[in-house]
Order: structure tokens, then sequence, then C-alpha cells
């Protein structure tokens, strides 16, 4: 059972800022096909509230914080709060998953899927019935 994990990316400070480094094959183990940004958050919200038959994706939260709750098929759960670029969270698809975003926080997302509604599991019955055998 995959599990999701924070993975930590190189980052090089200098007097002009920070560049922070992740790449494909090195800290993250799938191409990324959809990159996605959540922003304009007015106030504290929940979002999610699903998991995914293929798409693992990775979650940075580039301002702000967000709070990113997460349920495995087994019945474990893990919390995290991301509140700054030099780290994400794999989330693999499937995490059944919501956030609460902080007010004026921004999220990027990189995705191994395309966008694909039926890739979606919108319930937690929907959730439990797929994932039933995987344990």
């Amino acid at each position: 059972m995959r599990k999701p994990y924070i993975i930590d990316f190189q980052n090089i400070d200098s007097e002009t800022g920070v560049l922070n480094i992740f790449e494909v094959q090195n800290q993250i183990d799938f191409d990324i096909k959809r990159v996605f940004i959540l922003n304009d958050i007015k106030n504290d919200i929940l979002r999610g509230n699903h998991a995914h038959k293929k798409t693992d994706q990775l979650l940075i939260c580039l301002t702000g914080e967000i709070e990113i709750f997460t349920e495995l098929p087994n019945g474990l759960k893990y919390n995290y709060i991301l509140s700054n670029s030099r780290a994400g969270l794999f989330l693999p698809a499937e995490a059944w998953h919501f956030m609460n975003y902080k007010k004026n926080s921004i999220q990027l997302v990189c995705a191994s899927q395309f966008y694909n509604e039926n890739d979606y599991l919108r319930t937690k019955d929907q959730f439990e019935e797929y994932y039933k055998d995987i344990q």
C-alpha cells in the first residue's frame, strides 16, 4: 500500500531569493502530465473530498498554509501541513483526501494523468467499494 509522504526539494538560498528544485525521476516517481494552480482563496475553505483511480499528485504550497487530511483504503490516516515551497507532498491515487486552505493560500499541483472525470472517486462509498480488495 503506497502512502503519502513529504518530498524535500533541493533549495539554493542566495541574497536574491531561494530556488526550489524538484526533478522527475529524482524526487518524483511519475511523469507530470498536468499542472494546475489553486489561488484566490478568500476564506478558510475545504476542498478535495475525493480520491483517484490512477492519478498520483505532487502538492506544493506556494504561499499561505494548507492542511491535508488523507485516508488510505486500509484505514490508515495521515495529516500534513504545507506552508512553504521548499517541500511537497506526494499523494498517491489511492489516498482519499481533503484540504483546508488558509486565506490567500496558493497551491501548485503536478498530476501524473491528464484530467479525466472517470478517474475520480467522488464519494466515500465509491472510494471504499473501488479499493475494498486492496489492503
